[in-house]
């Protein structure tokens, strides 16, 4: 609540500032830290009005996206994060969108959907070598075991497996994995 004073004070006291924009996405994420998500939400989307062409709307439109999941605005959440992907497909946050629609579908266990979306995370080449790269192979392998697809899950992992790049954290989880479909 403090912060969020100090914001609302800088807005109030320095209207024409160029750092407005800055503090109000500040003052919104403060509404969040506190648990109030829906108050948060309507300050991003105020925000999202006021600030169309600002530098800082990919992260607004990600953050207000994870809150819509968040406050179980499954479906919402779902077009947020899509469309994230396809209107700032090279934004760093781009692969962890992605991930969240692929991660959507698995726990509504739809096999097919949640595997293909997970192949998008690991075959963009923008994401290739990140983290959530390797961990997305993972979980279309485990997304296959689960539709029966055996054969696609072993070479998902076997993929992992022997990449040189692969992370090491990465190895024990793919060669237990690969055991379960064995």
């Amino acid at each position: 609540k403090d912060a969020r004073t100090v914001f609302q004070d800088l807005i109030s006291s320095y209207p024409s500032s160029p750092r407005i924009a800055d503090a109000r996405f500040a003052e919104a994420k403060t509404y969040a830290v506190e648990g109030d998500d829906s108050v948060a939400i309507q300050k991003h989307d105020q925000w999202l009005g006021s600030y169309t062409n600002h530098i800082l709307r990919p992260q607004v439109e990600f953050q207000r996206a994870v809150l819509l999941g968040k406050t179980g605005q499954a479906t919402n959440a779902l077009t947020a994060f899509s469309q994230f992907v396809t209107k700032y497909p090279t934004d760093p946050l781009a692969p962890a969108a992605q991930t969240w629609v692929a991660d959507h579908y698995h726990d509504q266990q739809l096999w097919p959907l949640a595997e293909q979306n997970y192949q998008r995370v690991f075959q963009n080449t923008n994401w290739a070598g990140t983290l959530l790269a390797y961990q997305a192979r993972l979980m279309a392998a485990n997304t296959a075991f689960r539709r029966q697809g055996y054969s696609d899950a072993r070479s998902y992992l076997t993929n992992v497996l022997n990449d040189p790049k692969c992370p090491l954290e990465m190895q024990p989880r793919a060669w237990f994995a690969l055991g379960g479909v064995f």
